[in-house]
């Protein structure tokens, strides 16, 4: 029987110190968001396409931790591009109750 090939990569020094911090409470995520704020009129297809096409292009925006059992630390593990699935609000149209949904 042939064993699983996992291909992997092991944490920076930094990305052990987050994840001992996340380790230690897990009600506390560590991760990193934004918004962006954009002005005018904009043609959602073609936002989509593009950072579609960044995402596809940089390995690091799809990159994970995995933990694998036997493991003291997780594996930085790179998935293959995806279709990107991402809500757009129009908050021209009914700002309150669009905000409203961003709050949840």
């Amino acid at each position: 029987m042939s064993e699983a090939m996992i291909e992997g990569f092991r944490l920076s020094p930094q990305q052990q110190h987050v994840w001992s911090l996340q380790s230690a409470d897990a009600n506390t995520p560590y991760r990193a968001q934004g918004t962006i704020l954009i002005e005018g009129p904009i043609d959602p297809t073609r936002l989509l396409a593009a950072l579609t096409d960044v995402i596809e292009r940089y390995e690091i925006l799809r990159t994970t931790f995995q933990y694998l059992q036997g493991m003291a630390l997780p594996l930085q593990m790179v998935a293959e591009p995806s279709a990107l699935a991402m809500p757009f609000y129009d908050l021209a149209k009914d700002g309150a109750s669009a905000a409203g949904e961003l709050q949840n």
